[in-house]
């Protein structure tokens, strides 16, 4: 090389960096600014999903170290650094694709806001955050809504709004010159640097270790933007470790029923069978030791042929489809994506079920839902889970309505009463009732002041009102001349106990339920199970023969009483999560998984 050709490249990249500096001096702010809008976009998000926001007084000088603690919390332990490379990839991204930074910060604020508005109204609505997979629920949210839902925001929520637009007015004056459009080829920089910063966030080991069990605190701990990126990276439902179908055969074959056995159960006599599903049926009273008056009194007083206790759901204030698919299957929501809803997702043709399995004993199924047919794709997932008929809010007749068109439990159990026929042998019912949903605004006459807290008081008057219908409903089952099994349980907590403070969050899971005969059987009190058990206490009360897959869900309860919230409970009492390979139970807990995804996908039903 030729003493002028390195003059010439030395001027080249001296003329370079100096372009570069000049850049730098010209363009100071607006680099500051693209510096900057991470950081404050991201304490907008964080605050108004963490309720925990500071007000506009902290800006201007009132409790300063409120503000400045709350910030320092957020930078040092919510992983903010990889929050803050995630929104700076994002803004690169959108200036790749619209050449102007003003607008591409705009676009992004706009739409981040309205993501964390929609997640307002669906934390209002339910008492858990939004996830992915709520798109496929979004019919079943406008039916609710529809019915004459009242939002509201809080306070925190509209500070966020102050925020915002104080950070649009920033943006607006520090990009207000419009400066020359990069050229698309140069642009490219823009997108391969988002692209890697993307790569590096979602592939960082704090990112992937998340737990993804509560969408709700992954929201408030690491901010919308990292846990949007991780519900995508969660979003398919997964094989188990060392699946295959015959893998699955072989496990179940290891549980069928042997000839003897067989000969045992031919001549057993049905029983009637009765699933009660209670809308957000729950007793806070005695699970947060409120010490009010008792509004469950006549559930409290039942002894006599009774099985009772709590049921440990893996919702607050929501999911009542998934319990339903639970208890109606013998299946887990452990294994499934957060926010998916089986009813949606994966029932698309016959599935095996308690229901079906009935049938095949003679069995007539009906389930009965006391809200319109189009929740959760309800119609057409009864269809596949083997029910004979279907009964819908349309099918009801006097209704006396609730909060926003609810049907009351007393009108709910009389129209079934008057569909279904209970002294005829051989029925299998399945009922899910509406009275006690959410929102708890509302008021009677004959309502007694449990609380001086409004929604409190609302929801303990309609839980006293179940307990009121049930007995009623119960004391009919009594005169029936059939052989009959009620079970009873409610499917989740209200979103209200959101505003308790406990220790112990598992309280929060925590609901009741009962199984009542209308014959001889021996009395327990104090149970404790999950939704996915429950086809183990119809079979046991309801004289039903055990196929090899209840024979195996035994198996599965005697060694992991629970599974809830994408953790168990091994039969030595301590908790794992669903993915602990260190635990004793991980053979087990992967048999059943191997087994669930066989039946969900592969096994093939007529």
């Amino acid at each position: 090389m030729t003493d002028l050709a390195v003059v010439s490249k030395k001027e080249k990249i001296k003329k370079f960096f100096k372009r570069l500096l000049g850049y730098l001096k010209r363009n100071w702010l607006k680099l500051m600014g693209l510096l900057i809008y991470p950081l404050v976009i991201y304490y907008i998000n964080f605050y108004a999903l963490s309720n925990q926001v500071t007000t506009m007084l902290y800006w201007f000088g009132y409790d300063h170290n409120t503000f400045f603690e709350g910030l320092g919390r957020m930078l040092e332990y919510n992983g903010f650094q990889y929050a803050y490379l995630l929104i700076l990839a994002e803004v690169l991204l959108l200036y790749f694709l619209t050449g102007r930074m003003k607008k591409s910060m705009l676009i992004h604020a706009i739409v981040s806001f309205v993501f964390m508005t929609i997640n307002t109204i669906v934390y209002s609505f339910r008492g858990t955050c939004f996830a992915i997979l709520d798109i496929f629920s979004l019919r079943t949210a406008l039916n609710v809504v529809g019915g004459g839902y009242q939002l509201h925001f809080k306070k925190y929520y509209w500070f966020s709004l102050i925020y915002l637009v104080f950070l649009i007015v920033f943006i607006l004056v520090v990009y207000r010159k419009k400066g020359p459009k990069i050229k698309f080829k140069y642009r490219t920089i823009f997108l391969a640097t988002s692209i890697i910063l993307i790569y590096f966030v979602s592939s960082a080991d704090y990112i992937t270790e998340i737990k993804f069990w509560n969408v709700t605190n992954v929201y408030k701990k690491y901010g919308q933007d990292i846990c949007l990126l991780k519900q995508f990276d969660n979003i398919n439902v997964k094989k188990p470790k060392k699946y295959s179908q015959a893998k699955a055969k072989e496990i179940l074959e290891r549980f069928e029923v042997d000839d003897s056995e067989k000969e045992e159960t031919e001549n057993q006599d049905n029983i009637n069978v009765i699933v009660i599903l209670e809308e957000s049926f729950a007793d806070l009273n005695g699970t947060y030791n409120l010490g009010y008056m008792e509004n469950l009194p006549k559930y409290k007083s039942m002894y006599l042929n009774t099985i009772k206790g709590n049921m440990y759901s893996s919702f607050i204030g929501g999911g009542t489809a998934n319990v339903e698919w639970e208890c109606l299957t013998g299946n887990t929501m452990a294994f499934l994506p957060v926010g998916s809803v089986p009813y949606i997702q994966y029932i698309q043709n016959n599935k095996i079920s308690m229901p079906r399995y009935l049938k095949s004993f003679g069995y007539t199924t009906n389930a009965f839902h006391a809200y319109h047919k189009t929740g959760y794709n309800r119609n057409t997932a009864y269809n596949f889970l083997g029910f004979d008929n279907k009964y819908f809010i349309g099918d009801m007749e006097n209704i006396e309505k609730k909060i926003y068109d609810h049907p009351s439990d007393a009108s709910t159990f009389e129209n079934f009463l008057r569909l279904v026929d209970i002294n005829e042998p051989n029925q299998f019912s399945f009922i899910a009732t509406m009275q006690n949903h959410s929102p708890y605004f509302y008021y009677e006459d004959t309502f007694i002041d449990f609380s001086e807290n409004e929604a409190e008081n609302v929801y303990l008057n309609f839980i006293y009102k179940s307990d009121e219908a049930f007995a009623k409903f119960l004391h009919d089952i009594q005169h029936s001349s059939q052989k009959t099994i009620v079970l009873m349980f409610g499917d989740h907590q209200p979103e209200i106990i959101n505003e308790y403070e406990v220790e112990d969050e598992s309280l929060k899971y925590e609901t009741v339920f009962c199984l009542w005969a209308n014959f001889d059987i021996d009395e327990e009190q104090d149970v404790k199970i999950t939704p996915n058990y429950f086809p183990l206490l119809l079979a046991k009360y309801g004289n039903i023969k055990e196929d090899s897959f209840l024979r195996f869900l035994k198996y599965v309860h005697e060694n992991i009483p629970l599974i809830y919230n994408y953790t168990y409970v091994g039969k030595d009492g301590n908790t794992y999560e669903i993915d602990d390979k260190e635990s004793p139970y991980y053979n087990i807990i992967n048999e059943y998984h191997i087994v669930e995804y066989y039946r969900m996908f592969d096994q093939k039903i007529k």
